[in-house]
Order: structure tokens, then C-alpha cells, then sequence
């Protein structure tokens, strides 16, 4: 089994596993499996496969980042080129590791001193702090947005994260519904004591897949794949959760945790099936 984890996460597989088994999935070695931005991964991995003409088995996405946006077609423009040229427009990449800063402006909210607490989390994403989870206050009730707005959004999300990556993944974490400790080396959920999810800061290129990905290749994969399953939570962080699931309940079942947080965590009695 070939398992990604999610944005800015280590040794998240243990907070899956057993909801997957519970539901019936066996894994084996020809499996895929990805949670949030891992998801993402995992359907690039799964191209990969099928253009080498190699086998998979079940592919199980959890919780996958998902915006309307990159589903549309634009007459002018393909909403992915946009988010890669701001990509070009942003940064110029000098080694693996090392970027320089192209035609940002630096965010006005000054997060120096600031006591980075729950609440503090909740006021900056509240004023003009966005990350690529507040999506759903844009876009709401599964309206795409323009195309302005939303190269608008892209780029603020660039924005914040090259200046405050701590900050920025602070409230992606507590949007994915973990306890972040003060030591921050690793989360908490909540409902698996024994589970450390460690954390680490990724790379500003897999923050650009993310906003940029386009599920126009994910029919191909069903077909190809054994079995093809969507774990949603009712709640979705990104967009209108009934939007969600009619696109996903497309191409295989699709999953509703009712109750559950991004992290598919709490109860598990009530849940929806859609094929």
C-alpha cells in the first residue's frame, strides 16, 4: 500500500487506518491511499502507474483538497496555467530549496509578538490572514467565484504562506482539527491518545499543486482502479459539502462521516453511502 500524507503532516496513516478497516478495505501492495493534500499526490501517483502500464488496485481518497474552481473551463484562460503563472510570477527558483520573492506585497497583518493561541488563530483568519482552507468563505454555496477573484485568492494564499509559513500551517492544522502543542513538534487529535502526528513545513511548490490540480484525469483512474472510495466529512472545509459528494459519488462510493471533523475523526454511527 502507497499512502501520502496530508499537507504539512508525518505519521497521519494511524489516524486512518483502522477507520478503513472498520469499513471493510483490505489493503495490499497495489493500493493507494491519500489524506487532504496526499490525495492529490495520490492521483498523480496513480497517473503515473497507468501511463507505465503497471497495475492498481483501490484507490481511497480521505478528506481530498478539492476546489470548484479548478473544474471549470475558462474561454480565456485554464484556471491551472493561471495559478502556475502566478507561480512563475511569484518565485524564481535558484536550487531545490531556495526562492526569491517576485511582486509580493507583504501581508499588513503583523503576527511579531503575538501570542499564537486558539482564539489569536481565529481573529487572524477572521481579518485578512488567508490560507488555501478559508476557501469555502469565498466560494460560498458552491458558487465558483470569478476568475479574478479567484487568482486574487491564490495569490494572497502565496502570499501569506512565503512570509509566515509557521503561521500560516498553525491554522491549517487547527482548521484540520488537531490540538497543536506548545513544543510543536507534533498534534493531538483529540481521540487518539496514542497517535502523534508529526508536523513539518512544506515546500511553497506543493502549496502551488494544491491550488493548481485538476480532477480532469480522475475518470481514467476509477475505470483503471480496482475499487474507487471518497471518505468525506459532513462539514467539508473547502466548499459546500453536497457539491463535494455529487462530483466524488461520480466515480465510485463516496463515503459521508456525519459528525466527523477533516481528520474523519469522532463518531462514526450515522454515515451515508452514495455510488
Amino acid at each position: 500500500m502507497k499512502y501520502f500524507s496530508g499537507l504539512g503532516l508525518k505519521n497521519d496513516w494511524h489516524l486512518f487506518k483502522s477507520l478503513i478497516k472498520n469499513f471493510g478495505f483490505s489493503l495490499n501492495k497495489y493500493d493507494i491511499v491519500g489524506f487532504d493534500y496526499g490525495a492529490i499526490l495520490a492521483l498523480q501517483y496513480a497517473e503515473q502507474k497507468i501511463k507505465k502500464h503497471e497495475r492498481i488496485g483501490k484507490v481511497i481518497l480521505l478528506s481530498p483538497t478539492f476546489f470548484l474552481q479548478n473544474l471549470l473551463e475558462y474561454t480565456h484562460k485554464d484556471s491551472t496555467d493561471a495559478c502556475r503563472h502566478l507561480m512563475s510570477n511569484t518565485l524564481h527558483t535558484t536550487n531545490k530549496n531556495s526562492y526569491i520573492l517576485r511582486h509580493l506585497d507583504k501581508p499588513s497583518y503583523d503576527i511579531k509578538n503575538t501570542k499564537l493561541t486558539n482564539t489569536s488563530i481565529h481573529c487572524m483568519c477572521s481579518k485578512n490572514f488567508i490560507t488555501h482552507m478559508d476557501y469555502k468563505k469565498i466560494a460560498t454555496k458552491g458558487i465558483p467565484i470569478s476568475y479574478i477573484a479567484w487568482n486574487r485568492f491564490v495569490r494572497q494564499c502565496y502570499n501569506n504562506f512565503f512570509y509566515y509559513p509557521n503561521m500560516y500551517m498553525r491554522i491549517v492544522y487547527n482548521r484540520y482539527g488537531f490540538i497543536h502543542l506548545q513544543h510543536n513538534t507534533w498534534l493531538y487529535c483529540g481521540y487518539n491518545k496514542k497517535c502523534r502526528v508529526f508536523t513539518h513545513i512544506p515546500n511553497i511548490v506543493h502549496l502551488g499543486n494544491l491550488l493548481s490540480y485538476k480532477y480532469n484525469k480522475i475518470d481514467k483512474i476509477a475505470k483503471k482502479s480496482n475499487l474507487f472510495v471518497t471518505f468525506l466529512p459532513e462539514n467539508d472545509k473547502m466548499i459546500n459539502s453536497k457539491t463535494v459528494v455529487d462530483f466524488f459519488s461520480q466515480f465510485g462510493i463516496c463515503l459521508v462521516l456525519k459528525n466527523c471533523n477533516y481528520i474523519l475523526q469522532q463518531k462514526l454511527k450515522n454515515t451515508t453511502m452514495q455510488q
